[in-house]
């Protein structure tokens, strides 16, 4: 029975169903769509043998994967996607085109676990999620989103509702609108990488072109936890409004948020026209993380508050925020190079604008394998009652000294 089959023999049959690849494997499987689309009409859960050996292709014809059902939970597990592509224009509210491997519609969950969902697109107005679209709840856990690409938001995954990541990697993403990586109302991402993901700033709604926001995550509301947020962009364009010129976009390289919540994460070598790392408009608490190497015209690190003039972006109204056992330092921009916005009282054991003097470890791979070398002004400046020992992520709490090897 091929998958085709055995997915139309359980969308006739009500109530939740399971399909098991079970190939006995004398070596990788690879299934390549021939008659278009497959659609998932009751609720169902697709177990194949890991990422490594089955392959579903739909060979840039159609997409993978349609869950039209309204309510229902799905889960797909164990396999690659790739080659999926959705051409055309969504109307207003429409999402046809949108989730160039999977479109989900349900309002209950869309679960993706050990997979490879790569090298798909959506190319059309209004065309979200390159890889993933869903309407309801959507989780990735120890899954990879790479090399997907949508012509409006969320390059890699796109939720109306929320966003869960845990143990994954989302690289190399790209939307010409917002969330390079990922774009959501509520984004939660836990133990993994964001990284090398562009919102390229060439979106256009029917009302005018848009810049990009969220180089690697944009969301109304973000909390990142023991991540690594690095090599993202947002880029604005510029255009002509009567006598303005006026700019779009190019907002929160690493993260675009109202409501963002960063804790023992990195976030390093991300750029934007406004904050270079995050750009916040509204509540912003950092905790026991690391914000550095990250640039932009204006806040090369942090810009938390509001615009006072629509023409002139670079008339900001800075919002207080909170950082506590933190490093910000060694960001680039032209005005506020680390920050902007005032810190809160609460605001404590921190280093601010003050070179920490990282070194790389010489026998890892890692490049996250910082250490501080002796004499390190953040040595001793975090507070143990933060300190978290479940994470090597970098804090102030958490990094040691050692001599400087190579």
């Amino acid at each position: 029975m091929s998958l085709r089959e055995a997915i139309f023999a359980t969308n006739i049959v009500p109530g939740a169903d399971e399909i098991v690849f079970d190939f006995g494997h004398d070596g990788p499987a690879m299934i390549q769509l021939e008659h278009g689309e497959l659609e998932i009409t009751e609720a169902l859960a697709i177990t194949g043998d890991g990422p490594e050996l089955l392959t579903i292709d739909a060979q840039q014809n159609s997409r993978i994967f349609n869950i039209t059902a309204d309510a229902g939970n799905f889960t797909i597990t164990g396999m690659t996607l790739t080659g999926g592509k959705t051409t055309g224009d969504n109307a207003e509210s429409e999402t046809t085109h949108s989730g160039g491997a999977i479109r989900s519609l349900t309002a209950g969950s869309l679960a993706i676990e050990n997979c490879n969902i790569s090298g798909n697109s959506t190319t059309g107005m209004r065309a979200d999620g390159g890889g993933i679209f869903a309407v309801g709840a959507v989780t990735v856990t120890s899954s990879t989103i790479s090399g997907n690409s949508a012509d409006e938001r969320g390059g890699g995954i796109f939720g109306l509702g929320f966003v869960k990541v845990t143990l994954s990697t989302i690289s190399g993403n790209s939307a010409k609108y917002g969330g390079g990586g990922i774009a959501g109302d509520n984004v939660t991402v836990t133990s993994s990488t964001v990284s090398e993901n562009s919102a390229s700033g060439q979106g256009s709604f029917s009302s005018g072109p848009y810049g990009g926001f969220g180089g690697g995550i944009s969301g109304s509301t973000v909390t990142v936890t023991s991540s690594t947020i690095s090599g993202n962009s947002a880029v604005g364009i510029y255009y002509q409004y009567y006598d303005f010129s006026y700019l779009s976009g190019g907002d929160g390289g690493a993260i675009s948020g109202r409501n963002v919540t960063v804790t023992n994460s990195t976030i390093s070598g991300n750029s934007a026209g406004i904050g270079g790392g995050i750009n916040n408009l509204g509540r912003l608490t950092v905790t026991s993380s690391t914000i550095s190497g990250n640039s932009a015209y204006n806040s090369g690190g942090i810009f938390n508050g509001m615009f006072d003039d629509p023409w002139n972006p670079w008339n900001v109204i800075p919002e207080p925020w909170t950082m506590t056992n933190s490093i910000i330092s060694l960001n680039i921009a032209t005005n506020y190079p680390d920050y902007c916005g005032a810190l809160t009282p609460e605001s404590i054991n921190n280093l601010v604008g003050v070179d920490p003097l990282f070194v790389r470890n010489p026998t890892s791979g890692d490049p996250e394998d910082l250490h501080l070398l002796p004499g390190s002004p953040a040595i001793n400046k975090g507070s143990n009652a933060l300190r978290n020992e479940s994470t090597r992520k970098l804090s102030t709490t958490t990094l040691r000294s050692w001599p400087n090897t190579g």
